[in-house]
């Protein structure tokens, strides 16, 4: 079948590492993005991690964001994932960070 992009989960990243997103079985994440912004007065650190079930099942950091300043935004872009694969995220300060994934689904 084809890809359908789209908002695939959103919310406020946890100060623990939180599972954001699973793929779905049969399903692959092609050109996923995370897009980060920070509504506190603090600055925030965010550690972005996968799961990659065809890789042993063990969480990778994959990119460690430093100094996100009050009203800025970053975006990350997400290898492609596949079936059963974890988003991760962590970050300073509960309910700072808000996050969207987006991405495309191909069955």
């Amino acid at each position: 079948m084809g890809m359908q992009g789209k908002p695939l989960a959103d919310g406020q990243a946890a100060t623990t590492q939180t599972a954001i997103y699973t793929v779905p079985a049969s399903t692959y994440l092609i050109g996923g993005q995370i897009h980060l912004f920070n509504t506190n007065a603090a600055a925030q650190t965010v550690i972005v991690a996968y799961k990659f079930v065809t890789n042993g099942n063990t969480i990778r950091t994959f990119k460690n964001i430093a100094n996100i300043a009050q009203n800025e935004d970053v975006s990350v872009d997400c290898p492609d994932l596949g079936p059963g694969d974890l988003v991760y995220l962590t970050t300073t300060t509960a309910t700072a960070l808000n996050y969207v994934l987006f991405g495309g689904l191909q069955t």
